[in-house]
């Protein structure tokens, strides 16, 4: 997470770097001060965001350095997640191994309308809050 004053400063200094270049593009008709600032305070976090990306991209992954947890419960996440696909409804899997799984619709079934994809998402999603919490989203 940013600090507030780090992201503040950034945005002063990029204001007042090259003659105070930056601050000399606001013009009072086009919007306030303070949504002009707002956009400036915007593109630094983004920045930041970007620069930090590249970092977190170029890590080693930690499987790859230490084994994997001996005491981590995999036979109740399965069984979580059996029972989170016992829960759906013929349409609902079909849409999991369509638009989840991204596996081939058989071509014998009409596709999914984009309002039933809407309201197939939504109530997945709510079974998955349910049986399997915040482990992830499908």
């Amino acid at each position: 997470m940013y600090w507030k004053e780090d992201i503040f400063q950034n945005v002063w200094l990029t204001l007042s770097k090259d003659d105070y270049q930056r601050l000399g593009r606001y013009t009072p008709r086009r919007g306030h001060l303070n949504t002009f600032l707002k956009a400036v305070a915007k593109e630094e976090i983004e920045i930041r965001r970007r620069a930090e990306g590249y970092w977190i991209d170029h890590k080693v992954p930690l499987q790859l350095i230490e084994p994997q947890d001996p005491g981590a419960d995999d036979a109740r996440a399965q069984a979580e997640l059996a029972e989170f696909f016992e829960s759906l409804t013929p349409q609902e899997k079909r849409y999991w191994h369509e638009n989840v799984m991204g596996e081939p619709r058989d071509p014998s079934t009409p596709p999914i309308s984009a309002g039933n994809e809407r309201q197939l998402k939504h109530c997945m999603r709510r079974k998955w809050d349910t049986y399997l919490g915040d482990r992830g989203s499908p």
